[in-house]
């Protein structure tokens, strides 16, 4: 197999950067800010916590070019269980401790594809301890003229497409997963605090060096080291919220392979509210990534190979004061590259924390791009895996692709019930490529079917969905139960050489049991 056949469309080294500074200032001392906080001597304590349960059942579907292969998954049972205790004593000092003590599959079909590439595989985990871990342990503490905070974080900011912390949930069609750690010290404060009225009480600065411990791309535990400084503003007031940071990481890859990358990312929001009537939110995040890496060879190309990418998404969103119509919609833009041999990678890759329908991005592209690399890298169909071929596997991620996605709902039952339609409708935003396709009809961009140049109508999904969340059951426990369905048709991107539809129809369906305190 060729070298210049591995085409990865995206890298994106920046992913575990911050939590929002906003919610490190207004939110420093427990999970659930309340009055009060701010009094010296005051002690809380907090101990939420939550059980996830999903049961999804989807079609199979075929996932390399001889049409033989399927994903094998038809139904398969996940289960999360979060546990976030935190001690304050007034606004002097928090320790916050979040732990996994699962997450994962536990039951149903797997499939043994890219088991080593992805983030969570499609198994059944041999062992208790694999799906253990400790999210958070930090320390936080007031300087006198801002907090200081130390230890293991979960990050994440704006809308989540760069840093995403894999907590916070979206409001229908997926879930939150996975999650960008590091092991962190930061320091924020309000640069203006001297001066009088909103200037001093809402510009927020903060500086911090991360020594990274998992995200996409780089995990400590198995002899990735990446450190990175971060920097970042933020305004914050009635009714708009904007924010920039920066983030400068040197990455060294467990086989050596160095990676250095300097991330901009801009963020803005703004909220109107309409008393007694509603909330309209505009939020929007822009992502710049510039820098080269060495993980990435192309035969002809310059070695190492430049970084140059950009993306990013919008949102609208309207909700009612109580019971009512909700609607919003969602936009993306995530460049693909159709020429990964001019030395430069262009194509970008949102976080797969960050999440747009429930079938095209997360089981259609996740699972092909999964045995995408199974073919690339296995011994028995070629001689040596090409440098770069561990990135093959997106993880789900929005990548290549420009996307419309509107929804429309109802809430009643005083808000507790929840009835929505959606739609996703997405198109390449470069050719669809599969390397080991690729490198069989030397090097020219093909897709998984072995359709050549293949681009434009990614596919469609119709989704619709019903939940009714019920929350202070015995004063702290609450629950939440429902049901979502989608349905996908692939578009010509996704045909296959003799334009047939190798896929089909797809569907899917998801139970969701919740249970939080």
């Amino acid at each position: 197999m060729k070298t210049q056949s591995v085409r990865i469309g995206v890298l994106l080294f920046a992913g575990a950067l911050m939590m929002s500074p906003a919610d490190a200032y207004s939110q420093p001392l427990s999970t659930s800010p309340a009055e009060g906080l701010e009094e010296e001597g005051e002690f809380q304590w907090d101990a939420s916590g939550r059980i996830r349960y999903r049961h999804q059942v989807l079609t199979d579907f075929p996932t390399d070019r001889t049409e033989t292969i399927e994903h094998g998954q038809h139904h398969e049972g996940s289960l999360l269980f979060r546990w976030a205790p935190s001690v304050t004593f007034g606004k002097w000092l928090t320790t916050k401790l979040t732990l996994d003590i699962w997450d994962g599959q536990v039951t149903g079909d797997e499939s043994p594809v890219a088991e080593d590439a992805l983030l969570t595989p499609y198994q059944v985990p041999t062992s208790y301890s694999v799906n253990r871990l400790v999210r958070e342990a930090y320390v936080d503490a007031y300087m006198g003229v801002g907090r200081l905070r130390a230890g293991r974080m979960a990050s994440q900011w704006g809308m989540g497409l760069l840093a995403n912390g894999g907590d916070k949930e979206p409001e229908a069609f997926a879930d939150a997963t996975h999650g960008d750690i590091s092991n962190r010290i930061l320091f924020l404060t309000r640069p203006l605090g001297f001066v009088e009225g909103p200037v001093g009480s809402s510009l927020f600065m903060m500086v911090g060096g991360d020594l990274v411990e998992r995200d996409e791309l780089t995990s400590r535990e198995d002899g990735d080291t990446a450190l990175q400084g971060v920097g970042a503003l933020l305004w914050r007031t009635e009714p708009l919220e904007a924010g920039t940071y920066v983030a400068y990481r040197n990455l060294e890859s467990a086989e050596g392979y160095k990676t250095t990358v300097l991330a901009n990312d801009i963020y803005v929001k703004w909220t109107h509210k309409l008393e007694e009537v509603g909330t309209l939110e505009l939020e929007s995040e822009w992502v710049m990534l510039q820098g080269e890496t060495e993980e990435l060879r192309f035969i002809g190309a310059p070695y190492p190979i430049d970084i140059l990418q950009f993306g990013g998404a919008a949102n609208a969103r309207w909700s009612p004061a109580g019971e009512g119509i909700l609607a919003s919609l969602g936009l993306g833009w995530a460049p693909g590259d159709n020429a990964p041999k001019d030395g430069t990678a262009r194509g970008i890759r949102f976080d797969p924390g960050f999440k747009a329908g429930m079938i095209l991005f997360e089981e259609v592209m996740g699972r092909l791009s999964a045995q995408s690399h199974d073919n690339a890298s296995d011994p028995a169909l070629v001689a040596v895996p090409s440098q770069g071929v561990e990135r093959v596997a997106t993880n789900g991620a929005v990548h290549n692709a420009a996307y419309l996605f509107p929804q429309v709902g109802y809430l009643s039952l005083d808000q507790r019930l929840d009835t929505r339609i959606g739609a996703l409708i997405a198109f390449s935003s470069g050719d669809v490529v599969d390397p080991f396709s690729s490198a069989l009809f030397g090097g020219f961009n093909r897709n998984a079917f072995d359709q050549e140049g293949a681009n434009g109508h990614l596919g469609t999904e119709l989704l619709a969905g019903v939940s009714f969340k019920q929350g202070e059951l015995w004063e702290t426990l609450g629950v939440r139960i429902g049901f979502e369905y989608g349905v996908f048709l692939p578009g010509d991107a996704l045909m296959n050489g003799e334009g047939d539809n190798p896929i089909g129809t797809l569907h899917k369906g998801r139970l969701l049991a919740d249970i939080f305190w």
